[in-house]
């Protein structure tokens, strides 16, 4: 499975999640606050909110080949953005909804056969983004090209 099969793959499975909100395959910027905010906005329920993942590639180890012909390991981080909002609680549903994308990753038939690390979430805090108050969520894990 290549790096770009694997990246369109994360995808699906993150975007499949319900609610989850936008699925960006590579972290996506702008020079202006409002640019930026208007790149990881979503329609959850009807209304407009900062919601989204991003999908990076931080680090390549090489491998030895070994039986199973595998050659390369990809370090993932899925980084989440979900607006903050205290009167919802929304840090509850926030870190429900890193729960239900680790889930999604670790069933995901696809990706399982690839897996050499399991989806781990290290990363869980209040951060300021786009000029707003979110809940950013790290999710990473380990998937291993075959040659």
């Amino acid at each position: 499975m290549s790096e770009t099969t694997i990246r369109a793959r994360i995808k699906t499975v993150v975007d499949a999640v319900p609610n989850s909100g936008l699925i960006h395959d590579y972290g996506r910027y702008a020079d202006q606050i409002d640019a930026m905010r208007t790149l990881y906005v979503s329609t959850i329920g009807g209304s407009s909110v900062l919601r989204a993942w991003t999908i990076s590639c931080n680090r390549v180890m090489p491998t030895l080949p070994d039986f199973d012909g595998k050659f390369a390991e990809y370090h993932y981080v899925l980084r989440g953005y979900w607006q903050l909002d205290d009167s919802a609680a929304s840090e509850k549903s926030a870190f429900a909804m890193g729960l239900a994308v680790m889930a999604a990753l670790d069933a995901d038939t696809t990706l399982q056969a690839y897996f050499t690390e399991h989806a781990s979430m290290p990363r869980f805090e209040p951060w300021l983004f786009a000029g707003m108050l979110v809940h950013y969520t790290e999710i990473e894990f380990v998937i291993a090209e075959e040659a």
